[in-house]
């Protein structure tokens, strides 16, 4: 039985950084740790006055539909990793400078303010 390939992403700080695409989680857990470990001096490098440096919260998970067309369309910030293509989010050495930038640029905000008015109307409508 063969199975095709996810699209994940690499979150750091809560903000989308890289995607890659891998058969299992545990797969694209490994490639994460691994790409994360090189690459670990840029990310760590976040350390400003205001804000001591801390230890990065680094997740994998699959990726939503824009970070896969993301993923798809790249051609030029893009890396290979143990054989795997990583396509860059955003930079990591500017993570601070950036993080409303690729993470937020093709979310729209209607969702949200329709799930806050159907919040609303279900406290109204409890009363």
């Amino acid at each position: 039985m063969s199975f095709s390939l996810s699209t994940f992403t690499v979150e750091i700080d809560g903000t989308p950084t890289g995607a890659f695409q891998a058969k299992w989680h545990a797969e694209a857990d490994e490639i994460c740790r691994g790409w994360v470990n090189l690459h670990s001096e840029e990310i760590s490098a976040q350390e400003t006055p205001r804000r001591p440096r801390l230890a990065p919260v680094i997740k994998v998970r699959l990726a939503f539909a824009t970070e896969k067309s993301a993923y798809e369309a790249a051609s030029d910030d893009t890396e290979f990793y143990g054989g795997v293509k990583i396509v860059k989010l955003i930079d990591t050495r500017h993570r601070d400078e950036t993080d409303a930038g690729v993470a937020t640029e093709d979310v729209s905000d209607e969702p949200a303010a329709e799930q806050d008015a159907d919040t609303c109307d279900n406290r109204n409508s409890d009363s």
